[in-house]
């Protein structure tokens, strides 16, 4: 007597752990790629966050796991499990890996103020958030020398606010008593605190990172 297990469609899928190890390397990448961010120093796996268009997505990245998966599952079956696996741990490691280097708190911190970060420079704080089209809001603090935020003014035309102008961080954690000029154009407010050798920043999604 046939079973479900033995419908042709679940036969394609066989090895099963072929097929899950597929789907989970797969949605690993793509989490890691797409995370949003709540960094502050400790936070397991950097303060890395679910992205909202990862979850709207998951039906789409389920289905592409699931044809990448038919592919791997053949392999295995035509040759062995092991050629499937040495194909999968080729592939996914180098892109799982380069996930991991561009989604950092420093690599987010160069994208958010469009600059090479120095040596030197130490994320102490960075949140970013996606708003489902208009582009990424990042904000946060950083350790930096005084050159680095006068790079960042003449680099970014900043200009100096009126006096009372706020920062923008959504953040009141962090919130810096001002004694030095806000800074700004129309995507990057900052804030440098000489005294401390901090640099805080709100940078809008009103333009792609």
């Amino acid at each position: 007597m046939s079973t479900a297990v033995d419908s042709p469609s679940l036969m394609r899928l066989r090895p099963f752990t072929v097929t899950v190890g597929t789907l989970v390397l797969f949605l690993v990448w793509m989490w890691i790629d797409i995370s949003t961010m709540d960094f502050r120093p400790g936070r397991f796996a950097d303060g890395r966050t679910t992205a909202g268009w990862f979850v709207l997505g998951a039906p789409i990245f389920l289905g592409i796991g699931v044809l990448m998966a038919l592919f791997f599952a053949w392999v295995a079956r035509r040759y062995h499990p092991v050629v499937s696996w040495i194909g999968l741990l080729v592939l996914f490691v180098p892109l799982i890996a380069h996930a991991v280097e561009r989604t950092t708190p420093e690599a987010r911190l160069a994208r958010a103020l469009d600059i090479s970060l120095p040596p030197g420079i130490a994320v102490q704080r960075l949140q970013q958030s996606d708003s489902f089209g208009d582009g990424d809001t990042v904000t946060g603090i950083c350790t930096a020398p005084p050159e680095f935020a006068e790079t960042l003014i003449v680099t970014h035309d900043l200009h100096v606010q009126p006096h009372g102008a706020g920062l923008q961080l959504p953040l009141p954690e962090i919130a810096p008593e001002r004694s030095a000029p806000i800074y700004a154009n129309e995507f990057l407010d900052i804030y440098y605190d000489s005294e401390q050798s901090l640099l805080y920043f709100y940078r809008r999604p009103a333009q792609p990172l």
